[in-house]
């Protein structure tokens, strides 16, 4: 199924950072797609999340250029030269980065010194300094700096509350390191979690540091402090995700899977377990207890799009048309025209439903993604589906004809292709 495949490959993780794009929340875009592990995705889905983290880096540095602009404008140079230098680090296309360079210049040169204040209403951070990216320097002294600040606010926005809390309420140091280890700044981060005292060292300290060890390759020390995050406080559930991942990652699927079924037997994150134990039964074609217990998290409260997916991947592999659809229809979308979702709308197309909707779906995408030739070819489809040849066929060719179609749509498209 696509949909199985989607999942397993980790391609619907990247949803949440389409959707915050097309709100045309750029930090919310940035930090969702920090937290996915791009190692469990194929080349298509890395390509396509490379792409979109461009756009909100670009979105996210001009509004920064603006924010310097203004900030020139009221003759706060140096605030002016934080917030080009963000937008330094998120921008990238050569249009923004030659923009940031012309002010740079113009703060430089004496010849062209910067703007005096015309009429300006406020300071040029009235609006929030939102950032995506770290500040190039970290704040001296027992509290984080303004910048540093909005990064933590970045971050933590797509934690759990309880969890957030408790991460604005560590210590300037943990504050930092955390921040280093969201930069790739590895060692650094490593330098200050060694500073923090044994006698604070918590669940979170232990949670991060095995975390990091994760991402530089040692797993056995990563192993121990995930599980001394869990000793610590057996509710942790970032440590669990991790502990879990990490042990598929090392092949211990049985382990990891062993794991999650302790705590169900006692009583915790049991919507998360189910899940999980969900993804993995459905890995080894195990699809009756694939489904019972994705609806089982789900009875427990969990909205995850993936967990909604994989029930309704299963649920359509099994004939349960209606109910699958039900459940692709819960996840919502279409925005104000109350338009079906992409999800949906594929389903609707793989099974001659509603293909009005489903054509006005990919229409839709395709406004939002020009130059994504998979929508070309699904609306080829749609069209052939419903009998306009004509139409149907001029799409189709026109998406054969884009070279960046993904190789599997190809042979879709070329399957349909006339004798």
């Amino acid at each position: 199924m696509g949909l199985l495949k989607k999942i397993f490959g980790g391609g619907d993780s990247v949803e949440t950072v389409r959707r915050a794009l097309a709100g045309q929340r750029w930090a919310e875009a940035l930090a969702a797609g920090e937290r996915i592990d791009q190692s469990q995705l194929d080349e298509d889905t890395c390509k396509e999340l490379d792409r979109l983290l461009g756009e909100a880096g670009d979105g996210l540095a001009a509004f920064n250029v603006e924010e310097a602009e203004a900030c020139l404008r009221s003759g706060e140079t140096e605030r002016a030269v934080e917030h080009l230098d963000l937008a330094a680090q998120q921008a990238r296309s050569a249009e923004l980065a030659e923009r940031i360079e012309a002010h740079r210049r113009q703060i430089d040169s004496p010849e062209q010194p910067a703007p005096a204040v015309e009429a300006a209403a406020s300071s040029c951070c009235s609006t929030g300094c939102g950032t995506g990216a770290p500040a190039t320097e970290h704040a001296a002294g027992g509290e984080i700096g303004l910048d540093e600040q909005t990064h933590l606010d970045l971050i933590l926005a797509t934690y759990p509350a309880d969890i957030a809390e408790r991460y604005e309420q560590a210590g300037a140091t943990f504050k930092r390191a955390f921040l280093l280890a969201h930069e790739n700044r590895e060692e650094d981060a490593r330098q200050l979690l060694e500073e923090i005292p044994e006698s604070q060292r918590d669940d979170l300290y232990y949670f991060e540091r095995g975390a990091l060890r994760a991402r530089t390759g040692e797993a056995e020390a990563a192993r121990d402090d995930l599980e001394d995050a869990l000793r610590l406080n057996p509710q942790q559930p970032l440590a669990l995700d991790a502990l879990f991942r990490l042990l598929i990652q090392l092949g211990q699927t049985g382990e990891a899977e062993g794991r999650l079924k302790s705590e169900l037997e006692q009583g915790r994150h049991t919507a998360y377990c189910c899940a999980r134990l969900a993804e993995t039964a459905a890995r080894r074609g195990d699809f009756d207890s694939a489904l019972q217990l994705a609806q089982r998290s789900l009875e427990e409260g969990n909205r995850e799009p993936e967990t909604v997916l994989l029930t309704a991947s299963v649920l359509e592999r099994k004939g349960r048309l209606d109910e699958a659809e039900a459940m692709l229809a819960s996840l919502g979308g279409g925005g104000c025209s109350g338009g079906v979702n992409i999800h949906l709308a594929e389903f609707s197309l793989r099974h001659r439903r509603n293909l009005d909707k489903a054509l006005e779906a990919f229409k839709g995408a395709a406004r939002q993604e020009p130059d994504e030739p998979r929508w070309t070819l699904r609306m080829a489809q749609v069209s052939l589906a419903k009998g306009w040849r004509k139409d149907g066929e001029k799409l189709l060719r026109k998406a054969l004809a884009d070279p960046r179609l993904d190789q599997e749509l190809r042979a879709e498209g070329e399957g349909l292709l006339p004798a």
